[in-house]
């Protein structure tokens, strides 16, 4: 009973199970409102909230929590077809400040390449149900409503 097979439970660590669908719940949670305040961007309509950096700290739980789930549930991250193209795209990404002619800005360019990344990471790893796939559309499609709202 200790090898579980995917989906199912593994019976005999009920308690590690517990805390890798607790720390799988924060990931979603996090990755979702991450790219809700893409769209809604708090700190443009309050700035006050700016030093918050609501991003950095949703990005932060979400790849921790990730990471946490996947160390206490023993799978590996998944990225598929996809995630290795693009792996292999961030990785030319990371590398170009190497033969750059200006260097600061390809550092910078790469840096944001690396955060996507990371995005995609994260996002591949927590949507893994239709429940959780149909949550974060409905919570996107509110979330793009605002800045359209707005510009109506």
């Amino acid at each position: 009973m200790q090898a579980s097979v995917a989906g199912q439970v593994n019976l005999a660590q009920p308690g590690r199970d517990w805390q890798a669908r607790t720390f799988g719940g924060i990931a979603f949670g996090a990755t979702v409102l991450f790219l809700a305040q893409l769209y809604l961007s708090p700190a443009q309509w309050f700035p006050e909230t700016e030093p918050l950096h609501f991003a950095l700290v949703l990005s932060c739980i979400a790849l921790s929590a990730v990471a946490a789930h996947r160390l206490l549930a023993n799978k590996p991250l998944w990225f598929g077809w996809r995630g290795a193209m693009l792996a292999v795209y961030c990785g030319a990404a990371l590398l170009s400040p190497a033969w750059s002619i200006d260097r600061a800005l390809s550092v910078t360019g790469a840096l944001e390449v690396a955060k996507h990344f990371l995005f995609f990471a994260a996002v591949v790893n927590t949507l893994t149900t239709p429940r959780r796939i149909r949550i974060a559309l409905l919570l996107y499609a509110a979330a793009a409503i605002v800045p359209g709202w707005g510009t109506f």
